[in-house]
């Protein structure tokens, strides 16, 4: 008899030992399923922060008082800017207030770059690929701000490209900078809102 109490207990230590390890694992899941979700809100923030930004910044209408707000600080930068002629001057100045708008938004620049880094770790390197993109779109709305200052107006074709790329139409098939911001918006929506929404239905 003593020796089945011995079995017994040793099963019964058993046992208590497999079913600690298995709530260690189910809890561990759920910090990493936690985990993931709090990434998902974070970067799908970052994502909708910078679509508003792209919006603003890629604004036809640029306000008379971020124009001169621009010159003054082109005057204070380059003696060389006041000895251009006035299309030039007019071209640079746009620039710096594209330059400018970019700026104001320098918190969401330096929160894409914080999120790109644990984007793969958690959703794969597609949705490192995509915020990588999202984010590149800046290169190209810069580059468009920089060639509109340097533009003769010679060449039309040119002329009308740097537009599409530096001002927003949207749903004009020309505005090839809008149309790959709602691209890359969608399918990361698609990847994180069910992870978002996985919470929602468990919690309700």
């Amino acid at each position: 008899m003593q020796g089945w109490a011995g079995f017994a207990q040793a099963g019964a230590i058993a046992f208590a030992a497999w079913k600690a390890s298995d709530s260690f694992k189910s809890w561990r899941s759920q910090k990493i399923e936690d985990r993931r979700i709090t990434e998902a809100e974070r970067i799908l923030t970052v994502v909708y922060r910078l679509r508003r930004a792209f919006s603003i910044i890629r604004s036809p209408f640029m306000s008379g008082h971020a124009l001169v707000a621009a010159e003054e600080t082109l005057k204070q930068h380059g003696a060389e800017f006041e000895k251009l002629d006035e299309r030039r001057r007019k071209g640079m100045t746009y620039t710096q207030a594209i330059y400018d708008r970019i700026t104001c938004y320098s918190k969401e620049w330096e929160e894409i770059a914080a999120v790109i880094q644990v984007a793969a770790a958690h959703f794969g390197k597609e949705t490192e690929r995509q915020l990588e993109k999202l984010w590149q779109q800046e290169v190209v709305v810069r580059v468009a701000a920089d060639s509109y200052g340097e533009d003769n107006f010679q060449d039309a074709d040119f002329t009308k490209n740097i537009r599409n790329d530096l001002w927003e139409r949207p749903e004009q098939p020309d505005d090839v900078v809008g149309s790959k911001i709602t691209e890359l918006v969608s399918q990361l929506e698609a990847t994180l809102l069910p992870i978002i929404r996985s919470n929602i239905e468990r919690s309700g």
